[in-house]
């Protein structure tokens, strides 16, 4: 694993324009000019102005690609990249036309791949001017990924207490389900999140998603399963379950305990008689029956597959969740289920990617930009699939996502706060979002492993 560090460069640009005023003065009258404001009303509001070499502006990897988009309804026929320190150009290439467009714009697009020496840089041309800075080294990404994991763990050294101030304002299923993204991030990228700073021989990742485990154990027993939500119980199922087996190799008492939390809430939800969605009862049956192999699990999800299971690739999030947990138990399972699965998830992950190379920055974002949440399960669904067969082409997929978020998007924005030159609005932001914050986790976890 690359060693990384801390290099980063936030070089403003202010892009104005002037602002003209054409007076006629042709043939008015004395009794016109009477009915005229004594003070013209001129508007000085400055139209936004933005860069037309959109690129990530926290930076690249040095050996991953390195590909600017060109958005203009003119394309420049080279760009430069210069070193912003130095004020020298370092590569100069011709910019690659596309039949794409955003809008009105032509799409166009400028390859630096080349550049591998670790620095500061910008893009510019002739006719467009320049882009935002950025950096090339190999620890780009890992301030973003401290910052997203102590926004998420209350780190205060973030400035931000995630979880002191916002741990209670999320409801239960997004806690929930927040701990089965990371749980999701770290068994498909264990050697990433092995780090154990406090020597305590428990990987960090587990150690702060303990913390979210004891918050919700908490309630479940303050309150008891009867006042709390049938639905937020089989979400907590789900995660405890989850986390029993994760954790089991650490701590045998406290996967037990989390298993028995896990049972309690499933046999609260059976008792409750609310009708609970059925992916999402496959989802914690199929954890309940990896973390036990008990039989009334098994029979739980083989009567989803029997009756509600999709065939194609329109399933759900639970649905997915579910399906990748019963390929992945290593409790007796069905073979030929397992192979439709497998290639259910794969060819949903082969369409994705197909769409994605027919779209002008290799995402599905719309010309809004609200689609955050698609968009990253976009990301978790082809990083899973890259996971099983170590696809090069989904790799830089997953990372455009991470491009597009930081910059490489129609309105030149960083959807995360604290980042980049031009951040979207607070509501709009990743990691105001507690789920959206754990799939960017995720995300991160699998560009830097």
């Amino acid at each position: 694993m690359k060693t990384r560090r801390w290099i980063g460069l936030l070089l403003a640009i202010c892009l104005l324009t002037g602002c003209g005023t054409g007076w006629g003065v042709e043939n008015i009258t004395n009794t016109e000019l009477q009915f005229m404001e004594a003070e013209p009303v001129i508007n000085y509001e400055v139209p936004e102005s933005m860069p037309s070499l959109l690129v990530d502006q926290i930076g690249y990897l040095t050996d991953s690609p390195k590909v600017a988009v060109v958005k203009n309804k003119n394309l420049p026929k080279t760009f430069r990249v210069v070193n912003a320190d130095t004020g020298k150009c370092v590569l100069e290439e011709s910019v690659e036309t596309s039949i794409l467009t955003a809008g009105t714009s032509k799409i166009g697009y400028a390859d630096f791949s080349k550049v591998t020496i670790p620095g500061n840089y910008y893009l510019e041309c002739d006719t467009l001017g320049r882009s935002y800075s950025f950096a090339i080294n190999d620890e780009v990404y890992w301030p973003l990924f401290q910052q997203m994991n102590g926004l998420f763990y209350g780190d205060s050294s973030i400035g931000i207490g995630w979880q002191e101030k916002n741990i209670s304002d999320n409801t239960v299923k997004d806690q929930a389900m927040s701990v089965m993204n990371l749980l999701l991030a770290y068994e498909m990228n264990a050697d990433f999140f092995a780090a154990d700073e406090d020597a305590n021989q428990i990987p960090d990742m587990l150690d702060q998603i303990s913390t979210e485990i004891l918050y919700l154990l908490s309630i479940q027993e303050n309150n008891g399963s009867v006042t709390l939500d049938a639905e937020e119980s089989i979400y907590c199922a789900a995660a405890f379950a989850k986390y029993s087996y994760q954790y089991k190799a650490f701590d045998s008492a406290i996967a037990t305990k989390c298993l028995q939390a896990a049972d309690s809430a499933w046999k609260y939800v059976e008792k409750s008689g609310k009708k609970i969605p059925d992916d999402v009862l496959y989802m914690a049956a199929a954890e309940l029956y990896r973390a036990s192999g008990s039989n009334k699990y098994r029979e739980a999800v083989n009567t989803y597959l029997k009756n509600n299971y999709q065939t194609d690739e329109n399933d759900s999030l639970y649905e997915f969740y579910g399906d990748v947990t019963y390929i992945s138990t290593k409790q007796k399972v069905d073979v030929d289920v397992c192979t439709s699965i497998m290639k259910k998830i794969m060819n949903k992950a082969e369409n994705i990617a197909t769409e994605l190379r027919d779209k002008p920055f290799k995402t599905l974002g719309n010309e809004e930009q609200n689609n955050t949440e698609e968009l990253l399960w976009n990301m978790v669904e082809l990083s899973v699939v890259d996971t099983i067969i170590a696809n090069h082409e989904y790799d830089t997929l997953i990372e455009n996502h991470l491009h597009y978020f930081l910059g490489v998007n129609g309105k030149a924005e960083c959807f995360f706060q604290g980042f980049g030159e031009k951040e979207v609005a607070v509501e709009r932001s990743i990691n105001t979002s507690y789920r959206l914050t754990s799939e960017c986790i995720l995300m991160c976890g699998i560009i830097m492993k």
